[in-house]
């Protein structure tokens, strides 16, 4: 009884130095992991660009709805109500030409 519990602490020991040497080397945090995508990557292709920053513009010109969680990678500047704005496409735009940094 004594050996099983042994191999299987050392299973679990193994599998969590693997889990968090794999969140170390991709750097997801949890905010990424709550919306879905990385903040500005509205579409969650994994690249921020023009297109993510137009999803916006279209969701401000009221001609595209957003979900919860686009809602969320799209709000740039982090405001406390949660609007999304021409000034965060602005911002998306900025990311994507490599003006500021993601």
């Amino acid at each position: 009884m004594k050996k099983v519990i042994s191999v299987l602490l050392a299973i679990i020991m193994a599998f969590s130095c693997v889990v968090v040497a794999c969140a170390a080397e991709d750097e997801i945090s949890w905010e990424e992991i709550k919306m879905g995508g990385k903040r500005g990557d509205v579409n969650a292709d994994g690249k921020i660009s023009a297109v993510d920053a137009l999803m916006v513009l279209k969701y401000v010109a009221g001609t595209q709805e957003l979900t919860a969680k686009q809602m969320l990678r799209a709000n740039m500047n982090q405001d406390a109500q949660g609007n999304v704005s021409a000034i965060d496409a602005r911002q998306i735009l900025q990311v994507a030409a490599g003006l500021t940094p993601s």
